[in-house]
């Protein structure tokens, strides 16, 4: 790390992103990226798509709101070896009177990390789940350790026994395969990809015999997935890694070839699970891995009979699955309700122990508790997968969508060191609210160490947290001209399906909540006014920009005449960048500039950017006429300044970087005379304003 602290003393006025000590932030957010649940884990006890960091959003809320005359080194700056500036010593925003919005609020990350530096700070979220999750973050309990080990060990009285085990077992996981018949000769076949339990990288792997009438399927040896291995049992030869079913297809013993989809779309079923192998820990503290037994065999019909003997009298949700982008797989392999997402034994246990949470008490606790039986969903449900190299259970989002896996595991929710069990759910929460009230700063050292900073003082003040809600993006709450700074984070398109992937967690939540809180009146999560493109549902690009356009006429309303907009985008392609900057200039606000998030390595040509940004602007004043000839020369003029100044600011900025930035400060004049910019065919739009800064970019840099 260079120490850049005398270019950085420049004094004078001082836009948002100029102030930002890149290095330093992008590091710092790193920590967070890489090891959320260690690092801010307010933002992560719960599973959520997509949201930004609390790190990035704490250097921009900095930045934005501190005095113009701020620097870099104001911000953070390590000399002297220690650490020093507003990032990690006393906020300069306490005595401020500043308003902070965030409608898109996700975690939660603006609202706390706004609250934290001493300001005034609303939240909304168009979906009940994240303005529930982040209530939770914010007004749960933090204490309630004996009220939980009472909870688990009544959970372990009803729902132990459907994890049932030998003598000085603990079962962790049963291990399940897709079983189909081959449509040709009608023999049953259990799917692998391949044939390896485990791969551990202590020496020996455990593999599976792929003939489903041995005796004893589970083998331990050195060899190689790679290599040919033999039962010893049925004298069976195979490769471990050559599993039946590749890239969506199976192949049956008798050679033929069948794709699953297709498969499924012919049959009147959904999806069946055949458990074949089980995961346990023995006496001793080992893992280790074995066939079902009787005993196995007896713990899932007591399950199941106990399950077809419950139905109407626990809190499981009978929803159905809507169509949708991420939701249409399901469909297309026959699943109809939310609930067929859950083995019947999972179904039994998750029912009993919301039954249970809810009758927790005080009410707070145990809607805390119903929240976090909630939060395991994404590790027990029935398209959960099997690590094999960590020998743990594995998030049913391990991509923002859902799949159909071969392999899938049934974990039991009762152990104690265990993803997806309460106990780590409730230490994930508990340790959420632990740093909240304990926050410190996690740093990188110009030699490479690690830093930990305590702040005491900045622990989480509520009452500067006025309003949390569920709301639209284009109806908000608030008053008109109130916000000093709005932070806004939009889907990128259809990358992000939030309502359709929450429905999953909703279903559930809403057992229990709907009586007492109307946002989870409705079956599903609200979709209607969600920004995104989901052609299933009639939202095409056209619909997109829309509505972000709508949102943002709804944040230009509340923001005051000098207020500031951060809008955190992916530019993922060139026509993101005109997308978003043609909303913004539009809508009324003028562009000042933006900055990557993180690193960006790879030079290339301007238009060919994919990178997180942060774009700055305000709303514009009255525009004067100005032709598009003009503002043409004034940049000619002016960018090689520009270009030195963002140099001055930032010395080790990449030529990429220093492009972005550049494309919008282009476009900063523009967007101050907008709609008042003329050529000799009229106005000129901002598809010809964006290819003027181009063009002037290339010739000039």
């Amino acid at each position: 790390m260079k120490d850049f602290s005398a270019v950085r003393q420049r004094t004078g006025t001082m836009d948002p992103w100029q102030k930002l000590p890149l290095e330093e932030m992008r590091s710092a957010a790193e920590f967070e990226l890489y090891a959320p649940h260690h690092h801010r884990p307010a933002y992560s006890w719960f599973r959520t798509f997509g949201n930004r960091g609390g790190t990035l959003l704490r250097f921009l809320l900095l930045a934005t709101l501190s005095d113009e005359d701020t620097t870099a080194s104001d911000l953070l700056e390590y000399r002297d070896g220690e650490w020093h500036g507003d990032y990690v010593e006393a906020s300069p925003l306490t005595e401020s009177d500043s308003l902070v919005m965030d409608p898109t609020m996700g975690a939660g990350p603006t609202v706390i990390e706004g609250a934290r530096l001493g300001v005034d700070t609303v939240g909304f979220d168009y979906n009940p789940v994240l303005w529930w999750v982040v209530r939770q973050t914010v007004h749960g309990p933090a204490d309630f350790d004996e009220t939980f080990n009472s909870f688990l060990e009544a959970a372990a009285d009803e729902v132990g026994p459907y994890f049932d085990a030998p003598a000085e077992e603990t079962v962790l996981a049963y291990l399940m395969a897709l079983t189909v018949d081959c449509p040709d000769c009608g023999d049953t076949l259990e799917l692998h990809t391949q044939f390896e339990l485990s791969n551990n990288d202590q020496g020996e792997s455990v593999y599976l015999c792929p003939n489903i009438d041995c005796d004893d399927r589970i083998l331990r040896t050195s060899a190689d997935r790679s290599e040919q291995v033999t039962c010893e049992c049925c004298q069976k030869s195979f490769v471990p890694e050559d599993g039946n079913c590749q890239r969506g297809t199976f192949e049956c013993n008798c050679g033929v070839q069948t794709d699953l989809r297709e498969y499924f779309d012919s049959q009147d079923r959904t999806p069946s699970y055949q458990r074949y192998a089980v995961f346990y820990e023995d006496g001793d503290g080992n893992r280790r891995y074995r066939e079902l037994n009787d005993t196995d065999t007896t713990a899932l019909a007591e399950a199941q009979s106990e399950y077809r003997e419950s139905l109407g009298t626990l809190p499981l949700p009978t929803s159905k699955i809507q169509e949708g982008k991420t939701t249409g797989r399901l469909l297309d392999y026959g699943y109809e309700q939310y609930q067929q997402l859950f083995t019947e034994r999972q179904r039994i246990a998750l029912g009993r122990l919301l039954k249970l949470a809810d009758e927790q008490e005080p009410r707070e606790v145990a809607e805390t508790i119903v929240t976090l039986v909630v939060a395991t969903l994404h590790y027990n449900n029935i398209h959960a997968r099997w690590d094999t190299r960590r020998d743990s259970v594995q998030t049913i989002f391990r991509t923002f969508r859902h799949s159909i896996p071969v392999e899938t595991v049934e974990a039991n929710p009762l152990v104690d060191e265990w993803k997806g069990s309460l106990r780590r759910a409730y230490d994930r929460y508990v340790a959420a609210k632990t740093y909240l009230e304990s926050p410190s700063e996690t740093l990188r050292t110009p030699t490479g160490d690690r830093d930990e900073i305590q702040l005491p003082e900045e622990a989480l003040r509520t009452e500067r947290i006025k309003q949390l809600a569920v709301s639209s993006v284009d109806q908000l709450d608030i008053e008109t001209k109130s916000v000093d700074c709005a932070v806004i984070d939009p889907p990128y398109y259809d990358a992000v399906q939030h309502g359709e992937l929450h429905d999953f967690h909703y279903v559930w939540l809403r057992e229990v909540l709907s009586d007492r809180y109307s946002e989870f009146s409705s079956t599903h999560v609200p979709k209607l006014r969600e920004i995104a493109i989901n052609e299933h549902r009639g939202k095409d690009q056209a619909y997109y920009r829309q509505a972000l356009r709508n949102g943002l006429d709804e944040i230009y309303r509340t923001l005051r005449a000098d207020g500031d907009l951060v809008c955190l985008f992916h530019i993922g392609q060139e026509s993101a960048w005109r997308d978003i900057a043609t909303i913004l200039v539009q809508t009324g606000f003028q562009i000042r500039g933006t900055i990557p998030l993180m690193d960006v390595e790879n030079p290339g040509d301007v238009t060919k950017i994919d990178y997180d940004v942060a774009i700055f602007a305000r709303k514009m004043s009255s525009a004067e006429t100005i032709s598009f000839q003009t503002l043409r020369q004034n940049l000619l003029y002016s960018i090689q300044e520009m270009a030195a100044e963002e140099r001055e600011y930032h010395p080790d900025i990449s030529q990429l970087e220093l492009r972005t930035i550049l494309r919008a400060r282009g476009l900063a004049e523009y967007s101050a005379h907008h709609p008042n910019v003329t050529n000799d065919d009229g106005a000129a739009d901002v598809d010809a304003a964006i290819d003027m800064v181009n063009e002037v970019i290339r010739k000039t840099l």
